[in-house]
């Protein structure tokens, strides 16, 4: 899962990066575009162009989304009647990509091209929508398919903040939608949190704006949890609680568990401004972390999935290029995936070719890792060419 950063499209023009890099030899066994730069745990046993998945060993697989060489997508992957499901805009209008195992076919919601766009799934109605269209003063919208993809109103009176990809879409294993998104009023942005109850949406003013990447989830009780780059924030009954971060960073996303525990990913650099490392944190009553990837700038954005047993499956981006007298040539280079096996991290390549940036990561029902990203490796500065692409971990 991850939310929609359409401000990462230009985000890269922003960051220098340093050219000393941390390094851990991985096994040579495992064909993944880097071998020196990448850390793989426990993968020696597959073949050569393999690496470890939940299954043994599988091979990414790659495709492209259409042919259209500019589509912004979405956020998130579902999954819904067997079918991946990607949220994408083009022409003006949201459409939806399903693809089912061996091709991709796109359809028109014929809903507006939206600033902010998160993507869910509910039990009832299926692939179900959050936007801000573009050019309104206040409306943040829910559609869904099973509605027939007619608007209902969460906030009429805004208007809302765009920027940095504020705004979150989950649907409660009960059905109920809830949405975070940043709302502003009289100049003064402010966190707010709505969910719906019948037909009446019901918006709780959370705390004025601190920082952004919201990333939102609920968990089995039904309350919503979401996180921002320096705390998380977790609803109980009527009032909310937050639960500050130790670190500040830029780049992070979460997700639920069964237990209701939030899973996070996070890309933290140290008082001493050593790393940035990606790290895990698990919240079990107190915050539990683990180092993945110190290499490469690793989890320069960052996106994190659950398996059926629960495993964290993350996928992030890592690296920086290019001559640094030319600013486009600062960007995100290899997009990679690691799962936790046992007490190790498994970690593997998924592209490592040009200028390419992660948009999210999902498991199917069959435990097989997904993950979208754009590759603007055919980019220059006259002429951006955003191909929008999708991986699956296929077992051998």
């Amino acid at each position: 899962m991850m939310r929609t950063w359409l401000w990462l499209l230009v985000t890269p023009l922003l960051f220098a990066c340093s050219s000393e890099v941390a390094t851990t030899d991985s096994d040579p066994d495992v064909s993944d575009g880097d071998d020196d730069d990448v850390p793989v745990a426990g993968s020696d046993f597959c073949e050569p162009g393999y690496t470890s998945c939940t299954t043994g060993c599988c091979q990414w697989e790659i495709s492209q989304l259409g042919e259209e060489e500019f589509a912004f997508a979405g956020s998130g992957i579902i999954e819904h009647q067997g079918q991946v499901v990607v949220s994408l805009m083009r022409d003006d209008t949201i459409h939806l990509a399903r693809w089912d195992g061996s091709s991709w076919a796109v359809e028109d919601t014929q809903m507006p091209a939206a600033d902010i766009m998160a993507l869910a799934l509910h039990p009832d109605d299926g692939p179900m929508l959050s936007i801000n269209p573009p050019g309104t003063t206040g409306d943040l919208i829910v559609a869904s398919e099973g509605g027939g993809w007619q608007s209902e109103a969460v906030e009429t009176d805004g208007p809302f903040e765009s920027i940095f990809g504020h705004g979150d879409l989950h649907v409660a294993p009960d059905g109920t939608p809830h949405v975070v998104y940043l709302y502003s009023d009289s100049g003064q942005p402010q966190v707010m949190h709505s969910s719906r109850s019948g037909d009446v949406w019901d918006a709780t003013y959370i705390l004025d704006y601190s920082s952004f990447n919201y990333s939102l989830s609920v968990g089995p009780d039904g309350e919503p949890q979401f996180t921002m780059t320096d705390a998380h924030h977790y609803r109980s009954g009527a009032s909310w609680s937050q639960d500050p971060f130790d670190s500040f960073t830029m780049f992070s996303d979460m997700e639920v568990d069964s237990q209701g525990r939030a899973n996070v990913c996070r890309r933290v650099i140290d008082a001493d401004d050593v790393g940035p490392t990606l790290y895990y944190f698990l919240r079990d009553g107190t915050w539990k972390s683990e180092a993945i990837d110190d290499t490469n700038r690793a989890g320069e954005s960052c996106a994190i999935a659950l398996d059926s047993m629960e495993r964290p499956h993350i996928a992030y981006c890592s690296s920086c290029t290019g001559d640094f007298d030319t600013v486009f040539d600062i960007g995100f280079d290899d997009i990679r995936h690691a799962w936790k096996d046992g007490d190790q991290w498994r970690i593997s390549t998924v592209t490592d070719y040009g200028w390419a940036q992660l948009i999210s990561t999902f498991v199917d029902s069959e435990d097989r890792a997904h993950v979208l990203y754009y590759d603007l490796s055919e980019s220059t500065l006259q002429n951006y060419q955003y191909r929008l692409m999708h991986a699956v971990l296929t077992p051998e």
